[in-house]
């Protein structure tokens, strides 16, 4: 048995006010209440998918600036020992700019002075 989790990190202008803020949101693949179809034929139309869930659901953000994918598979096995679960990460959008993942991490994990 396979599942798909993508853990999306957003970065963004708020409405009010209007300042950078950053944003973290995990979509299960699948057809459930609390997950989201997502066309896994290749990884163009899986990246679309994705990308159009994220522009209709940006929350507090007025526009988004940049945003980074990570694909999480998990594969649950029956063992004689019971289940084993392998968990396989890869990035499917990375950050376009290094200076838009550096402004994700001051907002997510500001440093106090």
């Amino acid at each position: 048995m396979e599942k798909r989790i993508y853990h999306i990190r957003v970065l963004g202008r708020l409405w009010m006010p209007m300042c950078k803020a950053a944003a973290e949101k995990q979509i299960e693949a699948g057809r459930g209440p609390f997950q989201r179809e997502i066309d896994l034929e290749s990884d163009a139309t899986e990246l679309t998918d994705l990308a159009d869930y994220l522009s209709c659901n940006t929350g507090d953000f007025s526009s988004i600036l940049d945003f980074e994918i990570e694909r999480e598979i998990i594969e649950t096995e029956k063992t004689e020992m019971g289940y084993t679960q392998k968990h396989d990460f890869a990035t499917i959008r990375p950050w376009e700019s290094e200076e838009a993942e550096m402004d994700f991490m001051d907002c997510m994990y500001p440093i106090d002075e």
